[in-house]
């Protein structure tokens, strides 16, 4: 059972570190491409 919910623990560990960098990765991008839609004109 120690071993079941050791690994569960890690496995839900790994997966909120994946989804704080696909979330940190997607804030940068939508940084990044606002200011140059502005400068484009698309917005």
């Amino acid at each position: 059972m120690r071993r079941i919910d050791q690994t569960s623990a890690e496995t839900l560990v790994m997966r909120a570190a994946k989804a704080a960098v696909s979330a940190a990765s997607t804030t940068i991008m939508v940084r990044l491409l606002i200011p140059s839609a502005y400068q484009d004109g698309y917005l």
